[in-house]
This record gives structure tokens, C-alpha cells and sequence, in this order.
């Protein structure tokens, strides 16, 4: 009897360990393997070098609690097809994530999604659709939202993050 319960768990694993919903995964897979982008991908102990090399003791404290950090970014070529766009958006709403910021600047749509787990915000994606660039941004991690406003990473979009307010307002349901 225990066997067939430790295969069904072993089997069903990888399916836990998915952190990134599947709409994020697809639209990845579809453009970061056009030349036109640029696809980083950061984690575990990577991140923890980055942040023994930072001299700001607040920068460090907020990269210690990102355990995966993933960009993609285009700064010129064939822009992201509106329909991908629209997909992944609808696609991460479905998946627990809430939309957090929403500006347009001139020509440039900013959007900022989050997902929680308890009191801590366990993703954030970060999205600059442009006329003539684009740059999808995603950490996980266990992030306070005070820590928002100390994410200070180059790129386009991301001063959006420093104007948010220390604590965050709930709803009432």
C-alpha cells in the first residue's frame, strides 16, 4: 500500500514545483529563443554572489529573498504579438496573479502583477510593452511589499516599483 503512494507523489513532484504559471513558461519558450531577445536567467547561487558583492545593506537584505530572477528583453526587432500579450496576461490573472500597476508613458504600456502567498508576495511580474521595445520581468522569491520599493534593477519599467507606498492596502471582501 505504501508503494503506490509514494509513486503517485514522486510522479506528482515536478507538478508542484512549478512556480511559474504555464502561460509565463509558454510565452518564454516562444521568444527567448528569437534573436531579438535577450533572455537572462538568474537563481540560488548566483543571486547570493550578486548580493555578497552589493555594498548597500538594503539591496542586499531584498536579493536574498529572490530565489529566481528571469528577463526577457527586446529592444528592437519584430515586437511581441498582441495576441501572446493579451494570452499571457489573461493567463497569469488565472493564475492567481493581481494586477498591482498600470500606467501608460507616451507609448509605453506598464504593468505590474503580483502573486501572494500569505502575507508575503511570492512572484512579481514586471511588463513593458512599447512601440519599440519590450521587457518582461519575473522574480520569485518571499518578498515583503516594503521590499518593492528597494528593487533596484536597470530596467525599463522597473522605477514603477520604487514609487509604491511602504505597506500594502487591502481590499475588504
Amino acid at each position: 500500500m505504501k508503494k503506490p503512494l509514494l509513486l503517485l507523489a514522486l510522479a506528482a513532484l515536478p507538478f508542484l514545483c512549478l512556480a511559474q504559471s504555464k502561460a509565463i513558461n509558454e510565452f518564454y519558450n516562444k521568444y527567448s529563443q528569437d534573436e531579438h531577445f535577450l533572455d537572462i536567467k538568474l537563481s540560488g547561487g548566483l543571486l547570493n554572489l550578486v548580493a555578497s558583492q552589493t555594498d548597500d545593506e538594503g539591496d542586499k537584505q531584498v536579493i536574498r529573498k529572490i530565489t529566481a530572477l528571469r528577463a526577457l528583453v527586446l529592444e528592437e526587432g519584430q515586437m511581441v504579438n498582441k495576441e501572446d500579450y493579451a494570452k499571457l496576461l489573461q493567463g497569469a490573472k488565472a493564475d492567481s496573479f493581481e494586477e498591482l500597476i498600470k500606467v501608460r508613458d507616451g507609448g509605453d504600456h506598464v504593468e505590474v502583477l503580483i502573486r501572494e502567498k500569505g502575507n508575503a508576495i511570492s512572484h512579481i511580474l514586471l511588463l513593458v510593452n512599447g512601440e519599440d521595445s519590450f521587457v518582461l520581468l519575473s522574480l520569485e522569491g518571499l518578498l515583503q511589499f516594503s521590499d518593492l520599493n528597494d528593487i533596484n534593477i536597470d530596467v525599463k519599467g522597473a522605477d514603477f516599483l520604487r514609487k509604491l507606498p511602504e505597506h500594502r492596502k487591502r481590499r475588504k471582501a
